[in-house]
């Protein structure tokens, strides 16, 4: 039971609320959140029926330049960015309620845990709309490999984008999220996310600063 010393301050309330919310029921929302956002992807892949990504002119090295080239090509393929979002509402809603190392501690508690489903689907996507066709496919041969890297490149860019739409900044460097995210998925470095979420978050809408 909570007991509420001063009930004309809202805040004070609302923290206090929070405040004894057990782990399991914190770590369920975050869950939840997850899974409500591999929905929304999984549900609206239709969105992308018929839709063939633009290919950005220049390849370049994909272990310097992934992160450049998936910028790149979404700016180019509108659909993949209102696809993206749809499902980044879901992740904002859990966020919000939760400061920048909450959101980090649930980053590498739920990102891997949902991992493999978000990479399935987004390979999935990325396959149906040829994204970046050029970079994981020659000679009709698919680079597992490189498609991979792809599709986490964007899972991370959906965490990212959820996570400073809820703190209402973009994210530095330094932040326990961006870390958590570099840590969770190998192979990704956190300061290209940050590139990359600037680049696109306009495009979704997402205002932040």
């Amino acid at each position: 039971m909570v007991k509420i010393y001063n009930m004309n301050n809202k805040l004070f309330v609302k923290h206090l609320i929070l405040e004894t919310l057990s782990e399991a029921e914190v770590d369920s929302e975050v869950d939840k959140g997850m899974s409500d956002a591999y929905t929304a992807l999984k549900s609206n892949l239709s969105i992308l029926e018929g839709y063939k990504a633009k290919q950005p002119k220049k390849e370049g090295q994909i272990n310097e330049a992934l992160c450049a080239m998936v910028a790149s090509g979404l700016l180019a393929a509108p659909k993949i960015i209102e696809w993206i979002a749809k499902s980044i509402n879901y992740l904002v809603k859990t966020f919000s309620k939760k400061d920048e190392s909450q959101i980090a501690k649930s980053i590498e508690k739920f990102a891997h845990k949902w991992e493999k489903l978000y990479i399935t689907i987004i390979k999935k996507a990325v396959k149906y709309t040829g994204f970046l066709e050029n970079l994981w496919k020659k000679e009709k041969q698919v680079d597992e490999e490189k498609l991979e890297l792809v599709a986490k490149v964007i899972f991370a860019l959906i965490l990212a984008l959820a996570a400073g739409t809820a703190l209402k900044t973009i994210l530095s460097p330094a932040s326990p999220v961006i870390k958590a995210i570099e840590a969770t998925l190998g192979g990704i470095k956190a300061t290209e996310i940050i590139g990359i979420a600037k680049t696109v978050a306009n495009k979704i809408g997402i205002k932040v600063v």
